[in-house]
C-alpha cells in the first residue's frame, strides 16, 4: 500500500503529519533569520539579518554581491559552481600574494633605490 504524502510514519508506528514547504512569499519564510554558517555556505538566503555584528557584516556583502551579479536568478547548482570558482580563484589569489609578494615588495625597494641614488 503506497503511503500517503501527507503524513509519514515513524518507528513507533503513529502517523505524524509531513511539514508543508514554506512558500518563498510567505510571512514564515521572511521573518527567518539566517545564522552566519547559513550566510557563508546556505544557498537560500533569507530576508532577515543575523543578530550578530560579524554575521550582519558577512550578510550585507552576500546580498550586494547576490544582487550585483544576479545569483539570486541562477538555479542552486550554478550558484554552487560560480561560488566553487570564486573561493578557488581567491585561495589562488592569496597563495600567491604570499609566496611571491613579499620578494616582489624587495625588487621593487631595490630598483626605487637605484633609481633614486644611482647606485645599489
Amino acid at each position: 500500500m503506497p503511503r500517503s504524502l501527507a503524513s509519514s510514519t515513524s518507528s513507533g508506528g503513529t502517523s505524524t503529519p509531513a511539514r508543508k514547504p514554506i512558500s518563498p512569499s510567505s510571512s514564515e519564510e521572511y521573518s527567518r533569520e539566517s545564522t552566519l554558517a547559513g550566510v557563508f555556505f546556505g544557498l537560500a538566503l533569507p530576508y532577515r539579518p543575523p543578530r550578530s555584528a560579524l554575521g550582519v557584516f558577512f550578510w550585507r556583502r552576500r546580498i550586494w554581491l547576490e544582487t550585483t551579479f544576479a545569483l539570486s536568478m541562477v538555479e542552486p547548482w550554478e550558484k554552487v559552481l560560480i561560488s566553487d570558482v570564486v573561493y578557488a580563484s581567491l585561495a589562488l589569489l592569496l597563495v600567491a600574494a604570499r609566496l611571491y609578494l613579499p620578494r616582489q615588495i624587495v625588487f621593487v625597494s631595490q630598483r626605487t633605490a637605484y633609481y633614486f641614488l644611482g647606485s645599489e
